[in-house]
């Protein structure tokens, strides 16, 4: 696997696992590529086929990280781990803070944000597009010195 600069194009290449396929039923993927953030956004790819897609877009100095993932791709952990640690961090660099959401029920949200170096912050409803209550993490920039 490798990592390429991210295209919003990408999003139509990624055969969704089974979360995006719920988060995503009844949009047009077409539609996402138009409204989907592109600044700080690098794609995996295996092969000639994208797999996923994640960044971290900046909103008054605030990182809100994101992610689209095949299921294939979610059985390499240790890349993902690496990979968006390495962009979470090099993101942080120019932020005051980066936020992460879980949805609630995702299995072992909460290992996975701590794993990045996340520490809890709330519950809340989410202001995207799943209405699932969703697990809020946090990372500040002086995470990156210890």
């Amino acid at each position: 696997m490798r990592v390429v600069p991210f295209e919003g194009a990408h999003l139509l290449l990624i055969d969704f696992g089974e979360y995006e396929k719920v988060l995503f039923s009844g949009i047009k993927t077409e539609q996402l590529i138009d409204a989907w953030p592109t600044g700080g956004a690098y794609s995996i790819a295996e092969g000639d086929r994208v797999v996923g897609s994640a960044g971290v877009y900046e909103v008054d100095k605030k990182g809100l990280c994101w992610a689209v993932l095949s299921d294939e791709v979610r059985h390499h952990p240790v890349f993902l781990l690496r990979t968006f640690k390495r962009y979470i961090d090099a993101a942080l660099r120019n932020l005051e803070v980066v936020v992460l959401t879980i949805p609630e029920d995702y299995p072992g949200a909460d290992r996975w944000a701590r794993a990045l170096g996340f520490e809890f912050n709330r519950t809340r409803l989410s202001d995207g597009v799943d209405p699932r209550p969703h697990l809020e993490y946090v990372k500040w920039p002086q995470a990156l010195s210890s």
